[in-house]
């Protein structure tokens, strides 16, 4: 098992990442979305490579995240509101990534349970963990020493997860998908976190919870209006 500490040493790409990010500033969420006009080059980017991945109505939107980004916790609670009015039309698939210590523990438990879930057809439950480990990390001021530390905190919150598979899991492959989730947000040309990507298409980051949320929304509609 790679704890904190270790994961630093063995991974420069992770320092090298937190250094170069320029972690995007965003407001505090007050209150619900509103319908208001969006602009291409000012309110979200288009990746001109990019391929659409919507299928079957259901429109992909990806998170790029760190559980000890402060801007990402802000986004989290209007995040989910938001994921929950939309039902099954919306996929939301999440990419936690260590950009700083206080992030390192609990990205590579989140990929080590996530496979180890997979496995047994049970990552959905995944999803109920996110608040709870920003609420621990920005509120309760907890510092996760390793990812063991983190799977127990998936227990507290209901997620259990095999100790013997998960440290398996998590020495081999745990850094590898957290490294190849960087290598993906580095394809959106992305400055900071949280970064949003919609149908593989548009880029949305920057802007503030609630304006996040409004610009996520129209891009979804945009998407289905055109399949």
């Amino acid at each position: 098992m790679i704890n904190q500490s270790e994961s630093f040493r063995c991974s420069g790409w992770l320092k090298g990442a937190g250094r170069t990010l320029a972690v995007v500033a965003l407001g505090i969420s007050a209150g619900a979305w509103a319908a208001d006009p969006i602009e291409e080059g000012v309110d979200y980017q288009v990746i001109q490579s990019g391929d659409g991945v919507t299928t079957e109505g259901v429109v992909r939107v990806e998170e790029f995240f760190a559980y000890g980004c402060p801007h990402c916790h802000h986004l989290e609670e209007p995040l989910e509101a938001w994921v929950e009015k939309a039902g099954d039309t919306v996929a939301l698939i999440r990419y936690p990534l260590p950009f700083s210590e206080n992030s390192v523990a609990p990205t590579t438990a989140f990929y080590a349970a996530q496979q180890v879930l997979e496995a047994e057809g049970n990552a959905a439950t995944l999803a109920k963990i996110h608040g709870p480990v920003f609420h621990a990390i920005h509120e309760e001021r907890r510092l996760f020493a390793n990812a063991e530390e983190v799977r127990q905190f998936y227990a507290e919150q209901g997620v259990e997860v095999s100790a013997e598979s998960f440290a398996r899991v998590h020495g081999q492959s745990a850094e590898a998908l957290a490294r190849k989730a960087y290598k993906t947000f580095q394809t959106t040309q992305a400055r900071g976190v949280p970064t949003l990507v919609i149908d593989g298409r548009y880029v949305v980051g920057g802007k503030g919870p609630e304006r996040t949320v409004e610009i996520v929304d129209a891009l979804v509609a945009k998407v289905k209006a055109e399949n």
